[in-house]
């Protein structure tokens, strides 16, 4: 007993000296109202005030170590303008501490960055370096990370020659349309959706000064660069990131600013002498952004998620360049300038997922996924060349290039994807070349147009890549209606995978398309790949009878191996790679060996078709639009207010899918005489109707001192918003992803400004019947 009392004490010495480990706290938000207002409430900034400052902070209660962050159903929007602030003051949401936001279902909690003023858009979270967040069962969208500011343009000043003048360049976009990730962040079963990296500002005019008075030369003029479009439209990962059982879809990267217009200084003249004219040169474009969904500069995992419907940013346009007419004197005139339109800057890379091409180590890690209709950018227009009159030469500008890598753009030494899907994933075209204008007796030289690039589901320019247990397929054509892709007469890519550098190996996988290599590279066959079109891909010839993308089971969309396939039981079960699940988690071997691909083929089950279709990763973008003259949505470049958006949606398998079009409208809750409670119109009787039920509830406490704060503060309470029809379209479509595009009009009549949702079903041949999903939308006014 003595030794046991010894013991126990030192143990209690021990335990004394260490430091006790922080307890975490739950604080709860009230409102979703973005105030940090002296009141009583709690609001979404406030508690990450409170939670990053472990104290206090107006209605929210003291945080303590790493806290949680509870958020109840609805729809937080950010409102208190400003960017460039990282005190979380204003803007995007900025947590530089430990915690946790926790929603209530993707579904049900958004935090939306679309209440800011255009002027001063921003992103939706920034996680600052050293903090740690994790972001559980909710919604970041409407994000758009600060465009570049436009350069002012460059006059320049007469003389003998005139001045040359040089444009500045535009500033480029900011990284992370939805969020900008500096430090630890994990995302559990959230979307990213709808949001939008900066682009980049266009490039400064210039004007070269004249040669002034006298017979004296002009001077030239250089359009100034169009800023880089801002990377990753939905994260911009400059740390370590996990996304576990998420989507990322619909985001787009930033779009390369245009270059800068430049017109060359009129050549002086003085009696019988005139001085030469000045060349003007345009400004190149700006690179497109990269990285649609993810750009990632450090770390990124993504485990048992879907990217889908991303796109890299568009290279800006060329400027355009205009020569001066030499200066005409009594008996010669000057040499007239040139005009050289310049080049539209290549789109960006890798509209799914894109790896830093600056970061030293980016890496990363992808299991069990599915990356379907994303799309890399395409490359900006050439500008038109005008020589001065008569007698300059001209250059049209050349259109730039695309983008490699549709879905995937590697540049990490190591990166792998296991285990997962590749579908209806594309690359940019390339922009179209521009004329030059032919002067009286000068030179016109048109620019060519860009070619489109390689690698519609991946491309690699990184050795120590490997794609394991993967099914690429049904790459190089997005799902659903056709969609034009404005672009030049270059090549157009061909290859569903590309290695532009390095080296890359594929094991266990079914490789659907051609496979290309620059010069030098290595593609390595790891084994049991299948190659049904057999273009330059490792692996067997044979048909795979893959199904389309689907819902099959498990938390993403697969392609599902069918009968007769050939790539059933190809890969031993030990010594050749065979992970113990598929995609979605079904164990492996199902017979006497594993599948090839991301997808295992169970026993059929029996009886007949008893399951309702599924409809779901339901989106809208851009959710702020204004109502279109036509059906098929249009967007103004460099315009705030979008004509039509797109509606964007999964389809378990073929359904006829009805579309309503519901508006939000105040209401009041109301109990029947059954006692359940419903959102009610707020109708005079229904108020009336409310007063007498709000009164007979507080009972005693309805009269006397104070009732009429106690009957208005439950009146208040008693708020609510319900959905009103206002209109309905049907669509028959196949299984996978498809898109609506939607001008705001039902049939002729269109949309009153306000905010809305719209709510799909689908039914299937057998008249199963999905569950209802949702997205929201505001409509505005052009």
């Amino acid at each position: 007993m003595a030794r046991l009392a010894r013991l126990i004490a030192l143990v209690s010495i021990v335990l004394l000296g260490l430091p006790l480990a922080a307890r975490a706290d739950d604080i709860h938000v009230t409102t979703t109202g973005d105030s940090v207002n002296p009141d009583t409430a709690c609001s979404l900034r406030e508690a990450i005030f409170a939670a990053n400052s472990d104290t206090a902070y107006d209605g929210c209660s003291k945080g303590n170590g790493t806290d949680r962050v509870l958020l109840d159903p609805g729809h937080y929007v950010l409102m208190r303008n400003g960017f460039g602030e990282d005190g979380n003051n204003v803007g995007d949401l900025d947590i530089s501490g430990q915690l946790t936001i926790v929603g209530s279902g993707a579904a049900n909690t958004s935090i939306d960055a679309s209440g800011f003023m255009p002027a001063q858009a921003d992103r939706v979270i920034e996680v600052r370096p050293g903090a740690d967040a994790t972001l559980e069962d909710l919604t970041v969208t409407g994000g758009h990370a600060p465009d570049g500011f436009d350069a002012l343009p460059k006059t320049g000043l007469p003389g003998n020659p005139g001045e040359t003048v040089v444009g500045t360049t535009g500033d480029p976009g900011a990284n992370g349309g939805g969020m900008f990730n500096q430090g630890t962040l994990t995302l559990l079963r959230v979307s990213v959706t709808g949001n939008h990296a900066g682009d980049g500002g266009a490039g400064g005019a210039a004007t070269g000064g004249s040669g002034d008075s006298c017979a004296c030369d002009a001077g030239s003029a250089f359009g100034g660069p169009g800023g880089l479009g801002g990377n990753g439209g939905g994260i911009a990962n400059f740390g370590t990131l996990t996304v576990d059982t998420s989507t990322i879809s619909g985001n787009d990267a930033g779009t390369g600013g245009d270059g800068g217009d430049a017109q060359g200084g009129a050549g002086g003249a003085l009696g019988a002498h005139g001085g030469r004219g000045g060349d003007g040169t345009g400004g190149l474009g700006g690179l497109g952004g990269w990285g649609g969904g993810i750009f990632n500069a450090g770390t990124v995992t993504v485990e048992r998620s879907s990217i889908l419907g991303n796109f890299a940013g568009d290279g800006g346009g060329g400027g355009s360049g205009t020569g001066a007419s030499g200066g005409v004197g009594s008996s010669d005139r000057g040499a007239d300038g040139l005009g050289d339109g310049s080049s539209g800057n290549q789109g960006g890379f890798g509209g799914g997922i894109a790896d830093s091409p600056d970061a030293l180590t980016p890496l990363m890690t992808i299991s069990d996924s599915t990356l379907a209709g994303n799309g890399s950018g395409s490359g900006g227009i050439g500008a038109v060349g005008i020589g001065g009159s008569p007698s300059g030469n001209s250059f049209g500008g050349s259109g730039g290039d695309g983008g490699y890598g549709g879905g995937l753009l590697f540049r990490g030494n190591g990166d792998k994807v296991s285990n997962s899907t590749f579908t209806t994933n594309i690359t940019g075209a390339g922009g179209g070349g521009a004329f030059a204008v032919q002067t009286s007796t000068g030179t016109a030289t048109d620019g060519h147009d860009g070619a489109g690039k390689d690698g519609f589901a991946a491309a690699s320019f990184s050795v120590g890549v490997s794609l394991e247990q993967d099914t690429l397929s049904g790459n190089g054509v997005l799902p659903g209606p056709p969609v034009i892709v404005l672009g030049g007469g270059g090549p157009a890519a061909h290859t569903t995978l590309y290695v532009g550098a390095g080296a890359l190996t594929v094991s266990n996988s079914i490789i659907g398309g051609e496979c290309g290599q620059n010069g030098g590279t290595t593609l390595t066959d790891g084994g049991h790949n299948l190659a049904p079109d057999g273009a330059g891909c490792p692996g067997a010839p044979g048909d795979p009878k893959l199904a389309s993308l689907t819902d099959n089971g498990g938390p993403t969309q697969t392609m599902a191996l069918t009968p007769g396939s050939a790539a059933i039981d190809k890969i031993p079960v030990t010594g050749a790679g065979c992970p113990p699940t598929d995609q979605r988690g079904v164990a492996r071997p199902q017979f006497a060996a594993c599948d090839i691909g991301a997808f295992e083929l169970t026993p059929a089950p029996p009886g007949g078709d008893s399951v309702a279709p599924t409809v779901s990763h339901v989106s809208v973008s851009p959710r702020r639009f204004a109502v279109g003259a036509k059906p098929t949505p249009v967007s103004a470049k460099r315009r705030k207010v979008h004509k039509g958006t797109k509606i964007s949606f999964q389809l378990s398998e073929a359904a006829q899918v009805k579309l309503a079009f519901q508006r939000k409208l105040p209401g009041i809750k109301l109990r029947n005489k059954a006692g359940k409670q419903r959102c009610a119109q707020a109708t005079k009787r229904n108020r009336r109707a409310l007063l007498a039920q709000v009164k007979k509830r507080l009972g005693a406490k309805a009269n006397g001192p104070g009732a009429a704060g106690r009957i208005k503060k439950a009146l208040r309470k008693a708020r609510c918003s319900r959905f009103a029809t206002k209109g309905t379209l049907n669509r028959a479509e196949q299984a996978g992803a498809s898109i609506v595009a939607f001008s705001g009009r039902v049939g002729k009549k269109p949309l009153r400004p306000g905010a809305y949702r719209v709510r799909l079903t689908g039914t299937d041949a057998a008249g199963n019947r999905s569950r209802a999903a949702a997205a929201a939308f505001k409509v505005v006014k052009g």
